[in-house]
């Protein structure tokens, strides 16, 4: 079946897709397929011609379909074990490709350029405080990587998306 992207492109089911390019790129292209993922997982799509160089989107497939998928897979699929490998180590709700290099070069392992860091929920909503909300509209801040369990948060501040008066405040 094929997938309708919300900015009018089709393209094959999202994880017929990242199969074929887990057999295009092979293992020494695990952190093109694992940057493939998250965006395929994530909120955004590449969009050259774009002042950000991308645009928000919802996610074209869930991680749990994506298992799902994979162990439907015949055994010996080839790309299965790349794939399945990727899936296991991508993050999901990125919001824009700098978060997913951020998420990648943090929680990957050595051996493929991280620093095998715990992994952080990506972009989870965290309320804003009563005293805080007179300087916002929302009603809570994304975090672009939150490590809850040790109160700690990071956040990728790009110009664009973080320089005018009300973002700054």
């Amino acid at each position: 079946y094929s997938y309708q992207h919300t900015y009018g492109v089709s393209i094959a089911a999202p994880e017929l897709s990242l199969l074929h390019a887990a057999k295009a790129v092979g293992s020494k292209g695990i952190v093109t397929l694992l940057e493939l993922c998250c965006e395929f997982m994530g909120c955004y799509t590449l969009c050259e011609g774009t002042m950000r160089g991308f645009v928000e989107c919802p996610p074209f497939v869930t991680r749990e379909r994506l298992i799902e998928y994979i162990g439907n897979l015949p055994r010996g699929t080839r790309g299965g074990a790349l794939l399945r490998r990727a899936v296991a180590l991508a993050g999901e709700n990125s919001r824009s490709p700098r978060e997913t290099e951020c998420f990648l070069a943090m929680t990957l392992p050595p051996e493929i350029g991280g620093f095998n860091l715990p992994r952080p929920t990506m972009n989870p909503p965290i309320p804003i405080s009563e005293e805080d909300g007179v300087l916002s509209d929302d009603d809570h801040y994304l975090a672009d990587l939150n490590w809850s369990d040790k109160n700690t948060i990071f956040e990728y501040d790009g110009d664009f998306d973080h320089s005018s008066p009300s973002r700054v405040a």
